[in-house]
């Protein structure tokens, strides 16, 4: 199965995630909520493609050769994920330009942005710390790529299953993405249920009992 297309993953909502994870027993998959969509109605689904950031700058000869190989390296589908860093912007319109190209879904970086209108105008699905103007070139690298990261408080590694919303942003692990699509998809049909419930009146704790969905 392909966790990109399936119907109950593109309907899978932040929230939903994060419930399907507490009940499975992985308590600590929400990043911080510093890390926001830059556009409200941003929202992305996708495998991860880590980027490992480093407080070192890189070669004064070739200063962004990390981000160069990071994006060149991306696979159709997967939503960049950078590491913890805030000294300076790593991402921005050239690199989410050729991300978009090489097939990238959106980012997800613990660490500023920056041409943030054309992002926006661009439509690539963006969460961050917020932005900078500071360029990368000669305060921060990417020191490696497709390798566990730690993003906003949560281990990430390569493949991890992204969702990202207004709400915030979830890493399902690997080892759990089938249990969660198949939680995900009995709750999503439950809420079905409990939401017409509610709205045809029934109280609360009648649909609660009944249900036990919430």
């Amino acid at each position: 199965m392909s966790h990109v297309v399936n119907k109950t993953v593109a309907a899978m909502s932040a929230a939903l995630a994060s419930d399907c994870l507490d009940r499975l027993g992985f308590r600590n998959q929400v990043l911080d909520p510093r890390v926001v969509a830059l556009e409200p109605g941003m929202r992305v689904i996708g495998p991860a493609h880590t980027l490992l950031a480093s407080d070192q700058p890189g070669d004064a000869s070739d200063p962004y050769a990390g981000e160069i190989a990071a994006v060149d390296a991306i696979a159709l589908g997967t939503v960049v994920v950078i590491s913890t860093c805030r000294e300076a912007a790593i991402w921005g319109e050239l690199l989410a330009t050729s991300a978009t190209a090489r097939g990238a879904v959106g980012v997800v970086s613990d660490a500023p942005v920056r041409d943030t209108q054309q992002l926006c105008a661009m439509g690539f699905a963006t969460f961050c710390v917020g932005a900078s103007p500071r360029d990368s070139q000669g305060r921060v690298s990417i020191a490696a790529h497709t390798v566990a990261i730690t993003c906003a408080g949560v281990e990430i590694a390569p493949g991890d299953l992204i969702v990202g919303d207004r709400d915030g942003v979830v890493a399902i692990p690997q080892q759990a993405i089938d249990e969660v699509v198949r939680l995900a998809g009995e709750k999503l049909q439950g809420e079905d249920t409990v939401r017409a419930a509610l709205a045809a009146g029934q109280t609360l704790r009648s649909v609660f009992d009944d249900h036990r969905i919430l």
